[in-house]
């Protein structure tokens, strides 16, 4: 087994309110802020963004490494992720993600499989298993869309 590293570089200017900041990760830079719900900026994305998007994105990659394993075509997967952030300003915590996959090209005869593929993926996404237990991590409504193409059952 090998040991991974990975970097990023972040850089905040001004004060915690009105302040923004780039994460750099790669070559690509990203503006950051205090969402403006919580009284930040609300320029480019926030940390709580941020943390959303990574749970989402390993969901949707393993999703797709199921799909495959299994033999259940796909043209393309997004992943719509809502979170709830409870106890503002005091207590802030997150309360839950909710990750909803969309599978274009899905074979439609095979709905369950599919299913059963998205909370699989749930399972074995290792950024949402290293959320806190106090935060629901949960797969919404499962969308599959067939293609043009025919599909012989």
């Amino acid at each position: 087994m090998s040991d991974l590293e990975f970097k990023v570089e972040v850089e905040w200017r001004g004060d915690a309110r009105a302040g923004q900041g780039t994460i750099t990760t790669g070559a690509q830079g990203v503006v950051y802020s205090g969402p403006l719900s919580m009284g930040g900026s609300g320029a480019g994305t926030n940390p709580e963004e941020l943390l959303i998007g990574a749970v989402a994105s390993c969901y949707s990659i393993g999703l797709a490494a199921l799909l495959q394993k299994a033999g259940l075509p796909m043209a393309s997967i997004e992943v719509q992720a809502t979170a709830l952030i409870t106890g503002f300003p005091l207590a802030t915590a997150f309360n839950k993600i909710i990750v909803s996959p969309t599978i274009a090209g899905a074979h439609p005869a095979r709905a369950a499989e599919y299913e059963k593929a998205a909370q699989t993926a749930r399972d074995r996404c290792f950024i949402g298993g290293m959320l806190p237990k106090a935060v629901v991590y949960e797969v919404g409504i499962v969308t599959t869309i067939a293609d043009s193409q025919t599909f012989v059952s």
